[in-house]
């Protein structure tokens, strides 16, 4: 509880400090759009509209300024700080779960991207919450939040893969069920994400957001 205080506390501090940057303010654009229209959107950015879509409910419960809009990646923040004390908890105990904790409590870079108007604490918050689900055997909610994670950035492609890998190098000490509903869940992931890989195909021919297509989006 502690751990959790300080890591709010740190990511309050001078939260407005600077003004959106340009990335920050490709964010902050797509609460003028509609739900729909940053689906469309989306995919002439180089990322998926998870992040977009939260911020826009966000947005609309608590408002679009610099602090209200931030305070979204605090909150991611301060839950991977909390999943990742849970996680070293559950594996190597007590301290060093609490030691972990209060590590990306004071990362600087933990720090910087819990108050930034983008997606990174979020995609961090989720992986973080699929790792633990995996540790705990919970495979359901693996598939939920490794879902999730993948339209939030897709760099949540290589934690997945990490999990599957770590899965097969011990499948000997599963039962045939648990692997039964490890590969459902994995399942889940793979079809849950399948309407949008075309997009994500396509997205790969212009990997910056700051190509013409989505400069013009913004704009527009």
């Amino acid at each position: 509880m502690g751990v959790a205080a300080l890591a709010a506390a740190l990511r309050w501090f001078r939260i407005d400090a600077q003004s959106l940057w340009y990335d920050e303010g490709i964010s902050a654009h797509q609460l003028t759009r509609s739900f729909p229209d940053i689906l469309r959107a989306a995919a002439l950015d180089s990322h998926p509209p998870l992040f977009y879509l939260t911020l826009k409910a966000w947005g609309e419960a608590f408002g679009s300024s610099e602090i209200a809009l931030r305070s979204l990646s605090v909150v991611w923040g301060v839950a991977a700080v909390v999943l990742v004390g849970l996680i070293g908890r559950r594996l190597f105990g007590g301290l060093t779960g609490t030691l972990a904790a209060l590590l990306l409590a004071a990362a600087p870079l933990s720090v910087y991207y819990s108050q930034e108007v983008r997606m990174y604490a979020q995609v961090t918050a989720l992986g973080l919450l699929a790792v633990y689900a995996y540790t705990r055997r919970n495979y359901w909610l693996y598939a939920l939040a490794g879902l999730a994670m993948l339209y939030s950035q897709y760099l949540g492609i290589a934690l997945l893969a990490a999990l599957n890998v770590h899965a097969l190098i011990w499948w000997r000490t599963r039962p045939g069920r648990e692997w039964l509903a490890w590969l459902a869940a994995n399942a889940v992931v793979a079809l849950g994400f399948l309407p949008w890989l075309p997009t994500f195909i396509e997205q790969q021919g212009h990997p910056l957001n700051t190509s013409a297509r989505t400069v013009e989006g913004l704009i527009v």
